[in-house]
């Protein structure tokens, strides 16, 4: 019994991360959307308002799946700060390019602890969240594709 608390700890711990992950990445998005200027304006503004909203959908499902395996979400932004593993925008970024790349870093480093959570939630014997988790890997996947294609890389 007691393994079966811990490894729901860690499940419940997992959840809260992400939790604060997302609110952050909405927010860097969001400064991005904002902030994007050049050429690819039009075509960057739209992208990265689908991508703020759909980060902004995530913190609402991974509360809401915490809440259904009997943990407790974060909800301050000073909670999000201490929680994440994302770093939050420290420079102004002057372009585009600059702001995809940092975009596709997130989204990488978000994948592999995504896979990190579908162990935990294996380990839970959980394959809710284990389908939850592998959904969004496969959205972030197709995304860095087609941002590193927009860069040419």
């Amino acid at each position: 019994m007691r393994g079966d608390v811990l490894v729901s700890n860690q499940l419940h711990t997992f959840l809260n991360q992400q939790v604060a992950n997302f609110a952050v990445l909405t927010e860097k998005l969001h400064h991005f959307h904002y902030y994007v200027n050049g050429t690819s304006f039009f075509t960057l503004h739209n992208e990265l308002r689908e991508e703020f909203k759909y980060s902004f959908e995530r913190v609402d499902d991974f509360s809401e799946r915490l809440l259904m395996v009997g943990g407790k979400p974060i909800t301050s932004l000073k909670e999000y700060l201490e929680h994440t593993t994302l770093v939050e925008n420290q420079k102004e970024f002057k372009d585009a390019q600059s702001m995809l790349e940092t975009v596709i870093k997130d989204y990488t480093q978000l994948v592999s602890e995504l896979k990190t959570g579908i162990e935990l939630a294996d380990a839970a014997n959980d394959p809710v969240s284990e389908d939850f988790f592998i959904g969004i890997i496969t959205y972030f996947e197709d995304r860095i594709w087609q941002f590193k294609s927009f860069l040419g890389k």
